[in-house]
């Protein structure tokens, strides 16, 4: 009984300790974090004395140093090396306390002591370069992992962690050759180099050092492949499309690749606007031959690019269009119509409704699309989708909106399908049917896809703007015409009828619309000073300028500034204007956070 008694007694006392350390901890960083360090120095002597540990000893040395007590810092970490000699940053931290102490000599020879006397163990080295680096000591980091490289008998084991402190040194030359070094020896770490790259070292000069050496090492490995490797991921960072493709062609040939690589530059190139080098990839490997399991994938990507290239300005003759679709033609009679080229017929319905004017031809072939069987369901509903709109442009409004009640049937709770109730709504609204399309965009608000939610808000309060106050409803009808002629690209149509708007009703609510679509039209021709010319009207304005486009308007002119026209100051301006004048727009944050970047602000990841 007496021998439970004294160990309940035991078990108690300790209790009761462990919560007074506990309460005196707790006190101890308050104070530190108050200020008030000469009430934090004592419990955390306190503290350390009845347990040292490493907790303890760094924020007893962090205090000592805000009271600049340099010696008891010197003390403190003398006497924690003498307890503990298999860890290193006690002697870093009472090199530290020299060098605070202005006794340079000795931090030095500390210093070298411990480079010199460093143990072959990974843990220990990697340990005590980390430590010489929170002091900033980079040469000394720099010296212990050149050191564990001998050590651990691998010359290229630390080249990674080798080259970071060259960077932090602004000594890019010796920092590539470290990364390129630490990729020969880690051949499947070729993402952890280009993310680093990318957000620590995202600098023109480092991507000139690094393209420079790559060169250099390609020129001395002919038959290395990693080198290549980094050079083509480089080019592509550059958009240096034609340069990516060099370099993968002969990557291609060398090892007897079936082309992927190149096909994923090729499509890179495309979207990115570079069409001929994307032409030139993909007619690399369609000269591959039909046995290549990436033949015909390069041959309708390849009639894509091409048309994309000659449409997308608006700057094209009508032999170029007839060109293209005799390939077209000729693709599907040496390939069939089947679904593995349904895409291909899709594309080139697209050119005959928009581009050739032949509105008949482009609705038999998607005709044939949305009745073949076997065919992908996705491609199938575009295709009626696709269809729908072509109907419209041939003022069968009944077969458009049939089609896009079935897509909306058949993909109820998914983005096509949302998309062609959008369509709906828009074709009640090309019909001047305005109540009614408003009914179907109040639904169409609440879409999953942000994309068609923001285009259903942005025509209903278009509507309502337009219509609300009016007993007429002819200017908007003939803006609704004018819409659907510019959906048809024609042009100078839908100019003609918008023009005759303010002449006839003077002063009308569409005038800002007006120029913004005028605007839409130059931007889809290329046209960006006429763009930039009619979105002024809007931007410049006292009466349109604080409207519901004014922030459209300076916004699209920011871009077009900053993508198109290459005038970063004016870009910037704009940018600027949207943050001080437009509190509540949509484009805020994007505007605040392009500003920051043209500025030059190093951006955190959100």
């Amino acid at each position: 009984m007496k021998k439970l008694i004294f160990i309940l007694s035991i078990c108690f006392c300790s209790l009761l300790s462990n919560a007074q350390e506990e309460r005196d901890r707790a006190l101890a960083y308050q104070y530190f974090r108050n200020g008030d360090f000469d009430k934090a120095v004592d419990l955390f002597e306190k503290l350390y004395n009845d347990n040292p540990n490493l907790e303890y000893y760094q924020n007893l040395f962090a205090t000592y140093k805000e009271l600049k007590d340099y010696t008891s810092m010197e003390k403190l970490a003398n006497k924690q090396a003498k307890k503990d000699r298999r860890d290193a940053r006690y002697l870093i931290d009472l090199g530290y306390a020299y060098k605070l102490q202005e006794k340079t000599k000795k931090a030095t020879e500390l210093y070298d002591d411990i480079v010199k006397n460093l143990l072959p163990e990974e843990a220990f080295i990697t340990n005590t370069a980390h430590s010489f680096e929170s002091y900033r000591e980079i040469d000394y980091a720099l010296q212990t992992y050149e050191k564990g490289n001998k050590l651990l008998r691998d010359p290229l084991h630390y080249s990674f962690d080798i080259a970071s402190l060259y960077f932090a040194q602004n000594k890019n030359e010796e920092a590539i050759n470290s990364l390129l070094d630490f990729i020969k020896a880690n051949n499947y770490e070729f993402d952890k180099v280009y993310s680093y790259i990318q957000t620590e070292q995202n600098k023109p000069e480092v991507y000139t050092e690094l393209e420079s050496q790559l060169y250099s090492r390609i020129q001395k490995n002919p038959g290395e492949d990693i080198y290549p490797e980094v050079l083509i991921w480089l080019k592509l960072q550059k958009k240096d499309f034609a340069g990516a493709f060099i370099q993968a062609r002969a990557l291609d040939k060398r090892k007897n690749e079936d082309g992927e690589r190149i096909l994923n530059i090729a499509q890179q190139a495309s979207d990115e606007g570079a069409y001929d080098d994307a032409i030139k990839a993909f007619e690399y490997l369609i000269q591959k031959g039909n046995q290549n399991r990436l033949f015909i994938t390069a041959k309708m990507l390849l009639l894509n690019t091409r048309k994309t290239k000659i449409t997308k300005g608006y700057n094209y003759t009508k032999e170029d269009v007839l060109v293209l679709k005799n390939e077209y033609l000729g693709f599907l009679k040496e390939f069939g119509k089947s679904p593995a080229t349904a895409q291909t017929m899709c594309d080139l319905a697209n050119l005959e409704a928009l581009y050739i004017n032949d509105l008949d031809s482009a609705i038999v072939l998607l005709t044939e699309v949305v009745s073949m069987p076997g065919i992908n369901r996705d491609i199938k509903n575009r295709a009626k989708l696709e269809l729908g709109d072509y109907y419209v442009m041939n003022d069968e409004y009944w077969e458009s909106t049939l089609l896009y009640s079935q897509v909306d049937k058949e993909d109820k709770d998914g983005i096509i399908g949302e998309e062609a109730r959008f369509k709906n709504a828009k074709l009640s609204y090309y019909k001047g049917e305005f109540e009614w399309a408003q009914a179907q965009l109040d639904v169409l608000k609440g879409s999953t896809s942000e994309l068609i939610a923001n285009d259903a808000l942005q025509l209903s309060v278009f509507i309502i703007d337009n219509t609300g106050m009016d007993t007429i409803f002819t200017p908007m009808e003939m803006f609704a015409t004018a819409d659907l002629l510019i959906f048809q690209n024609k042009f100078e149509r839908a100019i003609a009828i918008m023009d005759s708007i303010p002449r006839l009703f003077s002063k009308h609510s569409l005038t800002d619309d007006i120029y913004m679509a005028k605007a839409k039209i130059c931007i889809k021709k290329l046209d960006y000073t006429g763009a930039v010319t009619w979105l002024n009207y809007i931007a410049k304005s006292d009466e349109y300028k604080t409207d519901i486009l004014g922030d459209d308007a300076m916004y699209i002119l920011a871009n077009i500034y900053e993508k198109n026209l290459n005038d970063t100051p004016k870009a910037m301006e704009y940018y600027k204007d949207i943050m001080l004048h437009y509190k509540d727009s949509v484009y805020l944050t994007e505007a605040r956070k392009k500003f920051r970047m043209l500025r030059g602000d190093k951006l955190q990841e959100e």
